[in-house]
């Protein structure tokens, strides 16, 4: 797997990025919340 440094999530109608060009490699669980609740959860992983 290449370098990652961008990821795109799609959750319903919205589209978001997430910059991941100064974190460390590692794995990351990113969780998309409106009102309380969870919309949805991705799991990054930068190597």
């Amino acid at each position: 797997m290449g370098k990652m440094f961008y990821k795109s999530i799609d959750f319903g109608l919205k589209n978001s990025s997430i910059s991941l060009l100064n974190m460390p490699n590692g794995i990351y669980f990113i969780n998309i919340k409106k009102d309380g609740k969870i919309l949805a959860t991705e799991k990054i992983i930068k190597q």
